[in-house]
C-alpha cells in the first residue's frame, strides 16, 4: 500500500471521509460546520462595533457632540459580542471531537469491523498486512480528528475573510499586507508539516514494543513471570531502547511544530510593526483617526490568533488525512476478497456429517501442516483428534470451522462443500470451544449468554447451559447468581475464576444453543 500522500489521494480521500461522515450523521456535520463558520465572523462584527464606540466617546469627549445615552447602547452591545467571542473560544477542538465521537468514531469502527469480517484469517498471517491493519486500528479517530480540524479550518478561513474585508475598507494597503501574511503563513506551515504526516508509519513497530513492554508489569501473570525469573533489567532496557526511538519522534513532531509557530511570529511581528508604522503615519498627517488606529491594532492580534490556531489545525489535518487514506485503502483491499458462499440451509437425510478428502493446508504456503488428510464422520459418532503438539489438531478444526481454506483438497457439511455456506450460518451451526478462551469483565450471565446471543435474556436457557457445562458449582457460591461479576476491571467485587473453572464457564457458553 502507498506511503505517498499525493494530491490524487488527497481529494479521493478527502471525498470519501465526507462521504462516509454524511452517511453517517449528516446533522452534525452540517450544524457544526455552520456554527463554526457563524461563531468566526464574531471578531470581525466585534472590531466595527469597536471602532463606532471608540469614535462615539472620542467624538463626546473632544467634539462636545452626542449624549450618554447615545454611548450606552452601542457599549452594551460590544458587550454582548465580547462575550459571545470569549464563550466560543471555548469550543476547541476537545470540544468537536467529544461532540463527534459518537457519530463518526464508532462509526467508523463499525466500518472497520464489518470490512474486517470480509478478510481471511491467512492473510493476517502476512506481516505486511498484519501491520496496516494494526496501524489502522489505532487511527480510528482519525475521521473525527479530520472533520473537526475542517470545520474549525473553514470557520477560521472564513473569520478571516472577514477580518480583510475589515481591512480593505479601512486601507488597500493594509488589505494586501495582511493577505500576504497569511499566505506566508500557509505555506511555511504547508512545507514544515508535510513529513510529520507519513512518518509516524516507519516507527510505529517502536511504539508497539514500548506499548507492549510499558504494560507488562501492569498484568499480574507476566509480572509474576517476570519476578519469578528475575528479568526486570531485561524487560526495562527493551523498553528503554523502543522509548528512545519513540521519543526521538515525537521531539522531531514538536519541533517542526514549534518552528512552524515561531517563523509564523516573527512574520506576525514584522507585519504589526509594518502596520504600526504606517498607521502612525497616518494619524500623524491627520489622514486617520484614533478609532482606527485601534481598530487596526485590535486588527492585527485577531489575525495572528487565527492564522496561530489555522496553522496548527492545517498541521494536524494533513496527519490525520493520511489516517483516512490508510483505513481508506485499507476497507477498499478487504473490499477485493470473494466473499463465501450463501447456503443457509443444510441438505436433508445425509448420514455423513463431515467429510475431508485429501485434505492439504500451510499457513505460509512453504512448510506443509495437514497433508492428505482423508476421513469421514457419522452421525451419531463420537471422534477424539489425538497427536503431538504442533501436529495440526487446532489447525484442522478451524478449517472444519470455515476459518481457514484449504490449500487443497475438499471438506464436506453434510455432503456439500464448506466454501458454499454462509460463514454466519456455520458460526451458528457448529459450536465450538478453544482452550484459549476468554471471558468477559461482564455478569456470568451475559458471559455463558454470548453463546447465542438473541437469547442472552433467556434465564432458563443460560441456567440449563450452565448444568451442562458442569458449572453449577461455580454458580452456587456467587451471592448474586447470575447478576455477578466475573474479573474486577470493571467490578471490584467480581469474581476471580480459576482456570478449570474459567473453562467451566467457556463450554457452557458453547452449549447456549443447539449447535
Amino acid at each position: 500500500m502507498s506511503e505517498k500522500l499525493n494530491l490524487k489521494d488527497r481529494f479521493i480521500t478527502m471525498g470519501w471521509v465526507f462521504k462516509q461522515a454524511w452517511r453517517m450523521d449528516k446533522r452534525i456535520l452540517i450544524v457544526w460546520g455552520l456554527l463554526s463558520i457563524a461563531f468566526s465572523v464574531l471578531p470581525a462584527i466585534m472590531l466595527g462595533l469597536n471602532r463606532n464606540v471608540i469614535k462615539i466617546i472620542t467624538d463626546f469627549i473632544v467634539h462636545g457632540t452626542g449624549s450618554f445615552l447615545d454611548i450606552v447602547w452601542p457599549v452594551m452591545v460590544l458587550g454582548i459580542v465580547l462575550i459571545s467571542v470569549k464563550i466560543t473560544n471555548r469550543f476547541n477542538s476537545d470540544f468537536f471531537n467529544e461532540i463527534m465521537y459518537d457519530s463518526y468514531g464508532l462509526g467508523l469502527q463499525e466500518l472497520m469491523m464489518d470490512s474486517v469480517q470480509k478478510i481471511p484469517l491467512k492473510q493476517f498471517l502476512n506481516k505486511e498486512f498484519n501491520d496496516e491493519y494494526m496501524f489502522i486500528g489505532s487511527r480510528y479517530l482519525s475521521m473525527v480528528r479530520y472533520i473537526s480540524s475542517f470545520c474549525e479550518i473553514t470557520g477560521k478561513v472564513v473569520g478571516l475573510g472577514s477580518l480583510l474585508i475589515v481591512a480593505a475598507g479601512i486601507s488597500p494597503v493594509i488589505f494586501w499586507v495582511a493577505t500576504g501574511f497569511i499566505l506566508i503563513a500557509v505555506v511555511l506551515t504547508g512545507i514544515i508539516s508535510r513529513p510529520t504526516a507519513t512518518q509516524w508509519v516507519k516507527i510505529r513497530d517502536f511504539y508497539r514494543v514500548a506499548d507492549y513492554y510499558g504494560d507488562m508489569p501492569m498484568s499480574p501473570s507476566l509480572a509474576k513471570e517476570i519476578r519469578l525469573y528475575e528479568s526486570e533489567e531485561h524487560v526495562i532496557d527493551r523498553f528503554t531502547a523502543a522509548c528512545k526511538i519513540t521519543a526521538k519522534y515525537e521531539k522531531q513532531q514538536s519541533f517542526s511544530q514549534e518552528i512552524s509557530v515561531l517563523y509564523i511570529s516573527v512574520c506576525f511581528y514584522v507585519f504589526l510593526a509594518g502596520i504600526i508604522v504606517y498607521s502612525l503615519y497616518q494619524v500623524n498627517e491627520g489622514l486617520m483617526g484614533v478609532d482606527i488606529f485601534l481598530m487596526l491594532y485590535t486588527l492585527c492580534i485577531n489575525l495572528f490568533n487565527m492564522c496561530d490556531t489555522l496553522m496548527h489545525k492545517i498541521s494536524g489535518l494533513s496527519f490525520n488525512l493520511y489516517g483516512n487514506m490508510k483505513i481508506r485503502h485499507f476497507i477498499k483491499a478487504a473490499e477485493a476478497f470473494k466473499q463465501s458462499g450463501t447456503e443457509s440451509e443444510l441438505p436433508l437425510d445425509k448420514q455423513t456429517v463431515l467429510e475431508c478428502r485429501d485434505l492439504g493446508f500451510s499457513y505460509d504456503d512453504k512448510k506443509q501442516v495437514l497433508s492428505d488428510i482423508s476421513f469421514k464422520i457419522e452421525k451419531g459418532d463420537v471422534v477424539a483428534l489425538v497427536g503431538l503438539n504442533g501436529s495440526g489438531k487446532t489447525t484442522l478444526t478451524q478449517l472444519l470451522l470455515g476459518l481457514y481454506q484449504p490449500n487443497h483438497g475438499k471438506i464436506l457439511l453434510y455432503g456439500r462443500p464448506i466454501s458454499q455456506y454462509n460463514p454466519k450460518f456455520l458460526r451458528d451451526t457448529i459450536g465450538v470451544f478453544f482452550q484459549n478462551i476468554n471471558l468477559f469483565h461482564l455478569s456470568m450471565g451475559e458471559n455463558v449468554g454470548f453463546g447465542d446471543i438473541e437469547n442472552i435474556k433467556d434465564t432458563e436457557k443460560i441456567l440449563t447451559a450452565i448444568k451442562k457445562g458442569g458449572a453449577e458449582k461455580i454458580l452456587a457460591r456467587m451471592d448474586n447468581g447470575l447478576d455477578s461479576m466475573i474479573n474486577r476491571d470493571v467490578d471490584k467485587s467480581g469474581y476471580i475464576l480459576s482456570g478449570g473453572e474459567q473453562q467451566r464457564v467457556a463450554v457452557s457458553r458453547a452449549h447456549m444453543s443447539d449447535k
